[in-house]
């Protein structure tokens, strides 16, 4: 009996601090001849989304959207992407991509705000290397 109260408390403990990343990720800058937004959605079920838009006033074409798929996995504050299929809408190639998780621990009990986010610093795309998304 003690076993089993210790073993259900061990698993309530475990799980309640187990960690959501999912949902919406953005990256959005605007000005009068140029936007830029990126949106990463992480999804409960392991998979991912990925937007970009590009509108540049002085560029050809004006605006581009591209887009990426696929899975997902959080390992520690690591989480690593990978593309499943490319076609022709989906061209965004995730494979071999990594990011850090970055969110306020709950045992920092300053006044200090710091935004959860992801930052990837791993990536065969050169424009995702460095990024950082927001979690809105």
């Amino acid at each position: 009996m003690k076993y089993s109260i210790a073993l259900l408390f061990f698993i309530w403990s475990v799980s309640s601090t187990a960690q959501d990343i999912s949902g919406v990720y953005l990256l959005h800058t605007n000005t009068e001849k140029f936007e830029l937004k990126r949106t990463l959605t992480l999804h409960q079920d392991g998979t991912f989304s990925f937007h970009n838009y590009k509108r540049d006033e002085n560029g050809i074409p004006k605006e581009t959207n591209t887009y990426g798929k696929g899975y997902w996995q959080i390992d520690k504050k690591v989480v690593s992407f990978s593309s499943s299929s490319l076609d022709d809408k989906f061209t965004l190639d995730f494979n071999e991509t990594n990011a850090r998780y970055i969110s306020k621990s709950p045992r920092d009990t300053s006044d200090r705000v710091i935004k959860t986010a992801l930052r990837f610093y791993q990536s065969n795309l050169f424009w995702v290397k460095g990024m950082t998304l927001e979690k809105q």
